[in-house]
């Protein structure tokens, strides 16, 4: 097999070892670089003709971003919670949006949403409930790796109805004689206990 790129009109050969194989892995080629290959087969009396050349170009060296900054919870009221977060240092290239993740303690069961800014507000929870969050931003080559998780409890709620069924059990009774001095007092007084 020939093998060349269109910048560099140069070929190099590249024998493969077993005549049976009918595909050859080539690897260290360059991220979006174009590549025309071509197939000389050869037999005990010598070469024979070459295959048309096949032009084929490398993908782009994939560039995710990299983790979103300060993921930041906060509970609003017993059924909602305020998450923000800052976009990632690097996003190499347009972030085209973010995923939220959340998890509701004990269930386990995540949850998620795509989102375009970088807050949301998460509506309908449970009352005093953990929940963890985390998010990952998106460009076009990908997602990038999840902040690590962060954990935020919803706040209680007044109590739904009044206190029933009250009792009250008396633990101690006691009474208790409180004895008042006057400023003018005489040792006739303090003598008299």
């Amino acid at each position: 097999m020939w093998m060349g790129t269109e910048m560099l009109q140069r070929e190099r050969s590249v024998n493969v070892s077993e005549p049976e194989s009918l595909e050859l892995m080539v690897s260290n080629l360059k991220p979006e670089e174009t590549y025309s290959f071509r197939v000389i087969a050869y037999n005990d009396v010598g070469p024979g003709e070459s295959s048309a050349p096949l032009k084929i170009t490398t993908k782009p060296d994939l560039q995710v971003p990299s983790r979103v900054e300060s993921l930041r919870p906060v509970a609003l009221s017993p059924t909602s919670v305020q998450v923000s977060w800052g976009p990632p240092s690097h996003p190499n290239g347009p972030i085209l949006g973010y995923r939220l993740l959340w998890t509701e303690s004990p269930s386990g069961k995540e949850q998620s949403v795509e989102v375009n800014g970088l807050s949301y507000k998460m509506d309908g929870l449970n009352k005093f409930t953990e929940y963890t969050v985390r998010v990952l931003a998106i460009n076009r080559y990908g997602p990038s790796p999840a902040t690590d998780a962060a954990s935020v409890t919803t706040h209680s709620d007044v109590p739904s109805a009044p206190p029933q069924n009250i009792t009250l059990e008396v633990v101690l009774s006691r009474v208790e004689k409180n004895l008042g001095f006057r400023d003018n007092w005489t040792s006739d007084f303090l003598d008299s206990f």
